[in-house]
């Protein structure tokens, strides 16, 4: 199905990001990879989790876990500032929702393809993973020595 938009609008493009960002949902060793090497072990990673509780609905594109930490992961074609805030708030929530991991230090990345660089620095100032999609790979874009916001 066509996208729409005005006419003569350039959809081709709306249709190379969503499937840019689809690439996230397939989640891979590399980034499990990349984490470790920022020192969370992961063992397991769900993607497009969904839960109820309570009457609310809540969503997470990814969450990788290992141990006694994990990590949400919040995927966006365009990154924007609302979208970190809205993400902090449901990071702030995460252990009411998910009970499971009422035990975990839970950390928050946020992964796009396309967002202004101060954006990238706001989210890498609230503690989160910042991660962008390259080509066919990703890759987490914040320095070596780079320390995450563990969630309440």
């Amino acid at each position: 199905m066509r996208p729409k938009g005005p006419p003569g609008a350039n959809t081709t493009h709306n249709r190379r990001a969503r499937r840019g960002a689809a690439r996230f949902w397939n989640w891979n060793r590399e980034r499990d990879d990349d984490l470790q090497q920022r020192g969370v072990a992961v063992e397991m990673t769900t993607q497009r989790l969904a839960a109820r509780r309570n009457g609310e609905h809540f969503e997470l594109h990814i969450l990788a876990a290992g141990g006694t930490e994990a990590v949400a992961v919040e995927v966006k074609t365009t990154l924007r500032p609302r979208d970190v805030k809205r993400f902090e708030e449901k990071l702030a929530r995460i252990r009411e929702w998910l009970r499971a991991y009422a035990g975990h230090r839970i950390y928050g990345a946020v992964a796009y393809l396309e967002a202004d660089e101060s954006v990238v620095r706001h989210a890498v100032r609230r503690g989160l993973f910042v991660i962008r999609a390259t080509g066919s790979s990703a890759s987490i874009v914040n320095d070596a020595d780079f320390r995450p916001r563990a969630f309440p």
